[in-house]
């Protein structure tokens, strides 16, 4: 028995996309790992994929591996958004980048923050759209870690 804890919707590039957190309030140690292993591949997979198409290749055939057990800790990021006000800091677990800033690794060291904030301030939209796409990698490299 599954409870929702919290439902978005998100903009896309097309469209909406609705993000919903799910919690298992009575879930057994066999079925939490299988969760956590269904989820985990379904990551993989979809990083590899993500991979294939950043080199302009087909995307790989599915794993036949098992996939790693990862910490069920929750990552946390820091979304950085620019406002007239100047910029808005949030350490949040949304890896999803906005429209208005962009979103790192929590960690990521003050200088490189100010170097960021102050590129992404001066730049056009293309370039604000790679430095977003730059953090989406960086966040992804961090959770196959």
């Amino acid at each position: 028995m599954g409870v929702v804890r919290h439902s978005v919707l998100l903009p896309a590039k097309s469209g909406i996309v609705y993000q919903t957190g799910v919690a298992f309030p009575q879930v057994g140690a066999d079925e939490e790992k299988l969760l956590m292993d269904l989820l985990v591949h379904e990551a993989q997979e979809q990083v590899k994929e993500w991979e294939a198409n950043l080199n302009g290749v087909e995307s790989p055939p599915a794993s036949v591996r098992k996939p790693q057990r990862k910490s069920a800790v929750v990552p946390r990021y820091l979304c950085l958004r620019l406002a007239p006000q100047g910029w808005w800091r949030t350490v949040t677990a949304d890896p999803n980048q906005p429209f208005d800033g962009v979103t790192v690794i929590e960690g990521t060291s003050e200088d490189e923050l100010t170097v960021l904030c102050r590129t992404y301030q001066f730049a056009d939209d293309l370039m604000r759209e790679l430095l977003r796409r730059v953090a989406t990698v960086a966040i992804l490299e961090e959770l196959r870690a």
